[in-house]
């Protein structure tokens, strides 16, 4: 006999539970039509009154019969363990509206008369499921994004394992090191870093830092921060960033840095005396460009090349280079590479060892070694051999070199200063120099000019060679008025030696023919003026008188250049060439 669906009345004993609940409540039959739901029920199913759900079903018979949820189909199989359970689900409105609801429902088999039913609790879940479904798709990105990231990203718990790392950190390490000791796996170490910053961390701070590790010996640039669980301080969240590459161009950086302060103290020290830079004197332009080269080469550590003709000066500007750079301190070791015999080139460089030749009776330092953390000077070092150029290129690149009878490799550091009066670039292009050797010691390369081509120098030379004689030593206008008129092909050595005699013998002689083709050499220039029959006063007015007509004559009447030759003012030239009754033919 099929028994009689009998329920409960909704009167004055209806629960207020029921009636009053936020949350959906209902009983249906097994096949899933609502029998009685409340207010909340209805509502959340879009209908106004609870009266119109009644026998209609919801959507619950899918509930029931969904066999993914159950051991089998229908109620009994989606009960049969428990007795009871619940599901996430979508449903539909009487508009249409889809929602997603939590269902949980139980099976009452039916007592006391009533037929077997179910009784359930719904709750809309869709706002829920949003967030959820928002919160999923952030950590995907996320997680893509710490995977993308080329940085290292790890998490450490308070005992210091890693329990999370990011596929760069996994490919840096070569496996994933979860739950060994961060210190070790980063930085190899076999207890905490002592720059790190975990006891700050769990204090609940946020720790950055810079670190070259023990590894690898690379720069990284740290970065972490605390991850809290109910007020606590559970693990550390840390980045790690390879800063290596900032790190050597903020080097270089600072390193250009000291450059210019150096060079901008050299050039306002220049700038203090434009006429002189140490011992090298002009105020030329060419010679005010050659200042400023020195200065720039001495402020770096590069090979110089100090080009030039003989007598120019060449020595003085690599003692200057070498005066003006770090290196200051050590030895300026100069060598004239074409007076050194072939035969013993390669022991005056290197060194020997006792017994390694005849007459070796003791132990040699070569060049090399006594300029260690100085300068190497290498005049004329377009006279070096083939094969000692290759050995010197090795011991510059940090090769290394042996003394001569001796298997021991020494390396020394130490900057090469070359002077030559050659054409080093042609010495290549005939196989006379290897190019891997000049082009290691060619990086800046200052030129010298002839004395020729700054005639306006000899002024100053001459009182500089003057002031340096034992006596005071002055030159008579017209013997200064031919030094403009010579070319010099000694240059400023020539100078000093024609000097010197002249102060010794009273005699002018040059090497070659002056410029307008008189026979100089050996030609003797007697002191002015013949003291038989005249006063001092009258021989010096003829002597000013026939040096200022000259200077006159030569420069075109040109006053204001004349002047400057004599090195008076031109108002002064003017009352002269007054009283003298010059006149212009």
């Amino acid at each position: 006999m099929t028994r009689k669906r009998v329920f409960p009345a909704r009167g004055s004993g209806y629960p207020k539970l029921f009636q009053d609940s936020s949350v959906g409540i209902f009983r249906a039959d097994v096949s899933g039509r609502i029998l009685d739901l409340n207010p909340a029920c209805a509502r959340m199913f879009g209908y106004d009154l609870p009266d119109e759900c009644i026998y209609l079903d919801l959507g619950l018979t899918r509930v029931l019969c969904d066999t993914s949820h159950g051991s089998g189909a229908g109620p009994e199989g989606f009960f049969e363990e428990t007795g009871h359970g619940f599901i996430e689900k979508e449903f539909t409105q009487k508009d249409g509206t889809r929602f997603i609801a939590r269902v949980s429902l139980v099976l009452n088999t039916g007592f006391n008369g009533y037929l077997p039913h179910v009784e359930g609790i719904i709750e809309e879940i869709s706002h829920r499921k949003g967030v959820e479904t928002e919160l999923a798709e952030t950590a995907a990105r996320l997680r893509a994004f710490v995977n993308a990231f080329k940085g290292f990203v790890y998490t450490s718990t308070r005992e210091y394992k890693i329990d999370f790392m990011n596929r760069a950190l996994v490919e840096r390490t070569g496996h994933d090191a979860t739950g060994q000791f961060c210190f070790s796996v980063l930085h190899g170490l076999e207890r905490p870093c002592p720059w790190c910053r975990m006891d700050g961390v769990f204090r609940g701070k946020t720790l950055s830092w810079e670190v070259k590790s023990p590894l690898d010996g690379r720069w990284y640039y740290c970065m972490t921060s605390p991850e809290l669980k109910n007020g606590r301080v559970e693990r550390q969240c840390s980045t790690l960033i390879d800063i290596t590459d900032s790190k050597r161009r903020e080097k270089n950086l600072l390193a250009h840095k000291a450059f210019l302060e150096k060079e901008n103290l050299y050039l306002k020290k220049a700038v203090g005396q434009t006429y002189r830079f140490g011992n090298i004197v002009g105020k030329s332009v060419a010679m005010q460009s050659v200042y400023s080269l020195i200065a720039k080469a001495g402020a770096t550590g590069a090979s110089v090349i100090v080009q030039g003709e003989s007598g120019t000066g060449k020595e003085l500007v690599a003692r200057a280079v070498h005066e003006l750079s770090d290196r200051k301190e050590h030895n300026f070791v100069p060598v004239n590479c074409s007076a050194i015999p072939e035969n013993l080139i390669e022991s005056e460089f290197f060194g020997y060892k006792k017994g390694a030749f005849s007459n070796a009776d003791r132990d040699k330092q070569g060049f090399l070694d006594v300029a260690h953390k100085g300068t190497l000077f290498l005049d004329e070092i377009g006279d070096i051999g083939l094969t000692l150029q290759g050995k010197l290129l090795r011991a510059i690149d940090g090769g290394g070199y042996s003394p001569v009878g001796s298997t021991q490799v020494k390396k020394n550091d130490f900057r090469i200063v070359g002077a030559t009066n050659k054409n080093l670039l042609q010495l290549v292009e005939q196989g006379r120099m290897r190019s891997d050797f000049y082009f290691r010691i060619h990086v800046l390369s200052i030129h010298l000019p002839p004395l020729r081509d700054r005639k306006e120098d000899i002024p100053l030379l001459v009182d500089y060679f003057c002031d340096k004689m034992p006596e005071s030593c002055s030159l008579p206008g017209n013997i200064l008025e031919r030094f403009h008129g010579y070319h010099w092909p000694g240059n400023v050595r020539e100078l000093q030696n024609v000097l010197k005699r002249y102060h010794t013998l009273n005699v002018l002689d040059f090497l070659e023919k002056s410029e307008n083709g008189r026979k100089e050499a050996g030609k003797t220039v007697p002191l002015p003026g013949d003291p038989s029959g005249e006063s001092l006063r009258t021989m010096v007015d003829r002597l000013e008188k026939r040096v200022i007509l000259d200077a006159l004559e030569k420069n075109q009447w040109h006053r204001t250049r004349v002047a400057s030759l004599l090195g008076i003012d031109r108002k002064t030239l003017g009352a002269k060439i007054k009283s003298y009754g010059l006149i212009r033919e």
